[in-house]
């Protein structure tokens, strides 16, 4: 299975890491994001159904949530798909 490597910078990695409470749909993507997350490169390794996922939350109507994913992704798969 091919994957990508999404390098956030810090504000996107301060986004991505804030805690979420609840236990909803989007609550349980970005505790599985956080878990995969690398402090070290601030990084993390994306499978082709983990970004459908992302691309797929993303098209919701905007909300907390919402929020957090798009400054988290939208430059990283931009940027993989102009590549």
């Amino acid at each position: 299975m091919a994957t990508l490597n999404f390098v956030f910078s810090a504000a996107e990695a301060a986004a991505l890491n804030t805690p979420a409470n609840g236990q909803g749909g989007f609550q349980s993507l970005i505790r599985d994001l956080q878990g995969r997350f690398d402090p070290a490169t601030r990084s993390i390794e994306m499978t082709d159904a983990l970004i459908g996922k992302v691309v797929r939350y993303l098209s919701y109507k905007p909300g907390g949530f919402e929020g957090r994913l798009a400054a988290g992704f939208q430059r990283n798969i931009i940027k993989h798909m102009q590549q």
